[in-house]
């Protein structure tokens, strides 16, 4: 049985999507093309631009007072540019009319002669509207403009948050916003190759979706819905959809785009680490490769993924730790001033080398301009700070002698700022070679991909720990790191069984119930229904955990339902079950994954029979979990979506 969807034979090109934390873009190959070459924007570096958006919106406010994101303004580097434009457009319009109206006023209590008591009641003072201005831009950013901006929102999915503040400080959903620049990235793919005159129905296309390996399925379910709302499908398990966790997708692009002296030695064991260092992600991967050169079945991921959320942007929070404490302030991101400060700051971030830890004199300037000080003196600020860590030598900081607005931070500072995101890298590393010694022990290399494996510090505190003692690896960058995942999409969706197995992290299995055994079950866990003796919260296993299960392997369920809606339960644990003992989803260690609901058959075209047969078809192997339900009485066949739990 198959799951509804289109002919892969349909399909003349495949275009991927990398919608990262920091960067997204896409790049695209042709079907029939045998040299499988793969393009994209030569516009933007590697294919992407910045994952920074700016969306118009219905009326002032946001969602709490019905606020409606609907239109993208721009999107990448030219979002912030034009934010600002926009606002100062219309603060000079809000001017203007706040002025008409003030000489309105004027000459109405002019003809009207009122008393000076009306008119001080009718009439705002002037220290009133300066307040309302104030609170109207709300810390340098108007609230109540037209336009929001939004970055780094991807990582709300891996943290299981639906919403998501913007740079004014007004709220929306997430999923609205990742629909949106899913929708834009799609635009910009049509638009480039309209403009290579090819024209293209969406029956023609099959997109690729990168995903980070460490989300939940529930956070992969819900990228699958905004790419329902952006129009790249139409219904859940469409064909013309693919995901691929990005190492996995890294490493298909190094095995198969990558010359040949450099693919021999890098899989020449047959096993490889790939760790996909990220903006947001750590994501971390362990594959085996089949080096036969007749089989299509190329890349087994032999480990569940590991990592967190100690990409790039877990030095970011750093800094902004340490500016909440310098500015004794937790408020200042809400303004133009900060976003400024942030943007030099990512600046000085890509600078940072070994080479700031040498020299305790050796400092970078930062402008704190006044805005984010709260009207506190600069000086008062850095005089405070130095008295608070007057024992950390390479924390002290001085006041620029040059700029009236800047500070000299010391590069050891700086440097230090990298060293607890690192240390939860160097820990996940190492606490995954010792959990899983047999499988890893033929592992040679680490091949390093993704944005941050361009950061010197990251590569060389790799470097010196996992090429010593014990380990004696090799460690690797990719050619093109910042492009490896997009071109790896597009050459999975071109040979999709290049992936031919996965393993996960639980059992999953389902809440069943089955004729009571004396010997085998529980005495509290026997129920009577009708003349039959039963045994519930029982916990049916589907797959076990740290076993390879082939790509598309269904796991069919079968169920007799009548005239009430059946809800089957799915629960999963990462307990060691022994084959043949019974388990129950109230042990310890079992946990609610999710629930998928079977309509009655009232309203079943076709139902000859007063019970109806249901199959459910779970399908695991793939990047998502999927469900498909078949009534054996009338060979309908349709998707039975997951209704996840809040844990996942």
């Amino acid at each position: 049985m198959s799951f509804p969807s289109s002919s892969e034979s349909d399909f003349k090109i495949v275009i991927g999507i990398d919608f990262g934390t920091s960067r997204s873009g896409f790049a695209y190959a042709f079907t029939g093309d045998k040299e499988e070459s793969i393009y994209g924007k030569a516009e933007w570096a590697d294919f992407k631009t910045d994952s920074t958006i700016l969306i118009k919106k219905n009326k002032p406010g946001d969602y709490r007072n019905g606020a409606k994101l609907e239109e993208v303004v721009a999107f990448g580097e030219q979002a912030t540019i034009k934010y600002t434009e926009l606002l100062d457009e219309e603060q000079e319009d809000f001017e203007d009319k706040e002025q008409e109206q003030e000489q309105e006023q004027e000459q109405e209590q002019e003809q009207e002669q009122e008393k000076e008591k009306e008119k001080e009641t009718e009439k705002k003072t002037e220290t009133e509207t300066e307040k309302e201005k104030k609170e109207d831009k709300g810390n340098g950013i108007q609230k109540n403009s037209l336009y929001e901006l939004f970055s780094y929102y991807k990582m709300q999915l891996y943290q299981n948050k639906s919403t998501i503040k913007s740079a004014s400080g007004n709220v929306f959903s997430v999923y609205d916003v990742i629909a949106l620049s899913l929708k834009w990235l799609k635009k910009q793919a049509i638009a480039h190759l309209k403009k290579r005159t090819l024209t293209l129905t969406e029956e023609q296309i099959k997109w690729v979706l990168t995903v980070p390996a460490i989300w939940s399925e529930k956070s992969k379910s819900k990228m699958v819905n905004c790419a329902m709302e952006a129009g790249l499908i139409d219904y859940p398990n469409s064909k013309r959809l693919a995901l691929i966790h990005e190492p996995e997708a890294a490493a298909i692009e190094c095995f198969f785009g990558a010359n040949k002296i450099i693919k021999e030695e890098l899989f020449s064991s047959g096993k490889v680490l790939v760790l996909d260092a990220g903006s947001g992600t750590i994501d971390i991967t362990v594959l085996e490769i089949n080096t036969n050169t007749e089989s299509n079945e190329k890349i087994k991921v032999i480990i569940p993924p590991k990592g967190g959320n100690y990409g790039s942007s877990a030095i970011d929070r750093e800094f902004i730790k340490f500016l909440k404490e310098f500015l004794q302030n937790d408020d200042f991101e809400q303004s133009f001033e900060y976003i400024d400060l942030f943007s030099k700051w990512m600046e000085e971030k890509h600078r940072v080398t070994l080479d700031y830890g040498q020299s305790s004199k050796a400092t970078s300037t930062l402008r704190i301009q006044e805005n984010l000080t709260g009207g506190r003196k600069l000086t008062e600020l850095v005089d405070e700070w130095n008295k608070k860590h007057q024992g950390e030598p390479s924390k002290l900081i001085q006041k620029s002698r040059i700029s009236t607005d800047g500070i000299k931070i010391k590069k050891q500072f700086l440097l230090s700022l990298f060293e607890t995101p690192i240390n939860n890298v160097l820990k996940t590393l190492d606490n995954l070679f010792k959990k899983h010694e047999k499988q890893l022990n033929e592992v040679k290399y680490i091949l390093m991909v993704g944005s941050y494996t361009n950061s010197e510090v990251l590569y060389h505190r790799i470097k010196q720990k996992f090429e010593n003692e014990p380990y004696y690896l090799s460690v690797r960058v990719g050619l093109n790191p910042g492009k490896t995942i997009v071109c790896g999409a597009v050459r999975y969706g071109l040979n999709p069984m290049t992936l031919y197995s996965r393993t996960y992290e639980y059992h999953y299995g389902l809440l069943w119930l089955s004729p009571f055994d004396e010997k085998e079950h529980r005495k509290d866990k026997k129920i009577d229904v009708g003349e039959y003796t039963l045994c519930k919260d029982l916990f049916k296993p589907l797959i076990k955990k740290n076993v390879p299960i082939k790509v598309g392997y269904i796991s069919p369920q079968s169920f007799l339902i009548q005239d009430q809606d059946l809800t089957v339960q799915i629960f999963q644990t990462k307990n060691d079950l022994e084959d043949g003992k019974a388990y129950y989803i109230d042990d310890d260690g079992f946990e609610f994954f999710g629930k998928t609901k079977i309509e009655s058959i009232r309203n079943v075209e076709n139902q000859t029979t007063d019970f109806a047969e249901i199959t459910l078809d779970f399908k695991f192997g793939e990047t998502v979990i999927n469900i498909c339900a078949i009534n054996k009485n009338t060979q309908q066949i349709f998707p039975a979506l997951i209704e996840y739990s809040n844990i996942n």
